[in-house]
């Protein structure tokens, strides 16, 4: 039960302070509610609603599915980490550039980099929203144990969704190694008071399972159609606590410590401050070879 207390403390740190809103009224002449749990969502026969449509309208997703920026707002720039394989095996993801469709506000268009065991791949695809409803709401026992061992209070917000879509990346072909990766997303999000988005989630039981942004399916190889598992998020360590990816991923007490039997896995390099995806590094980055110097590899790309 601690294990399960501490991921809801870790998850509400990014909801606790935000403004509470009321329930989003009347987009296309009808209002939205938002209690109980899962009352938005989708027909039966899998189309959006609606009301739901013109929600998606009004709210765009790109600044939160973007992860690098440029200006005033580079240092917000940040990486997605993920694992790739069966062993579990560190992947890196960046998105540089995110456009929503000018016709269809389901559909964006992204364009971005990963690293693998050194190498970076360039890749570009879109993802299409399909489902949005509501998060699931803390349960009064959850509320009233939380209270008790950490003396925080979980709040049930109104208008705080999960968005459910589909990806399709496909990295540069003149790679080697180069592959696509297709699976389902996860957005676990709030919307502001003046109508913007922001990740945010209740618990491990939304959509994400505690990653707030997650992308999971499977690689396929261009040249042998071998395919890989493969997940990455927006919160690594919450993501980790509450699916237990890895057994004693994080010792760490009041900061992420990555335990070091992971380091031959890719994880030794977590905290490192490497803009890798700039052009500049990529063009200095041998292609073929891994760089870490603490870890070895001895496989071919993925």
């Amino acid at each position: 039960m601690k294990s399960s207390l501490m991921v809801l403390v870790l998850v509400v740190a990014g909801t606790a302070c935000q403004p509470q809103t009321p329930p989003l009224q009347t987009i296309t002449g009808q209002s939205i509610d938002v209690a109980p749990a899962n009352t938005v969502s989708t027909s039966p026969d899998g189309k959006l609603t609606p009301a739901i449509w013109a929600l998606l309208q009004r709210c765009d997703f790109s600044s939160l599915l973007q992860t690098v920026r440029t200006g005033t707002a580079r240092y917000n720039s940040h990486v997605q980490n993920g694992f790739f394989g069966s062993n579990h095996y560190r992947i890196e993801m960046v998105l540089t550039e995110v456009r929503r469709d000018s016709v269809q506000p389901t559909v964006y268009y992204l364009r971005g980099k990963d690293r693998y065991q050194g190498v970076i791949t360039p890749f570009a695809g879109t993802v299409t929203i399909t489902h949005l409803f509501s998060q699931p709401r803390y349960s009064a026992q959850q509320i009233a144990e939380v209270k008790a061992e950490f003396g925080e209070e979980l709040r049930n917000e109104a208008d705080m969704y999960s968005a459910l879509g589909d990806f399709e990346l496909r990295e540069d072909k003149t790679r080697r190694g180069n592959g696509i990766f297709r699976g389902r997303l996860a957005i676990d999000w709030a919307l502001q008071k003046d109508g913007s988005v922001e990740l945010s989630m209740r618990n491990g039981q939304a959509a994400s399972q505690g990653g707030e942004i997650k992308y999971e399916g499977r690689w396929t190889s261009a040249a042998t159609h071998r395919t890989r598992p493969v997940v990455w998020v927006e919160n690594l360590v919450s993501y980790v606590e509450s699916q237990h990816v890895l057994d004693e991923f994080n010792i760490g007490e009041r900061e992420v410590v990555i335990n070091p039997k992971y380091a031959h896995l890719g994880w030794n390099t977590y905290w490192e401050n490497d803009e890798w995806w700039a052009d500049s590094a990529s063009a200095a980055r041998p292609q073929s070879v891994a760089t870490s110097s603490a870890v070895p590899v001895h496989t071919i790309l993925k």
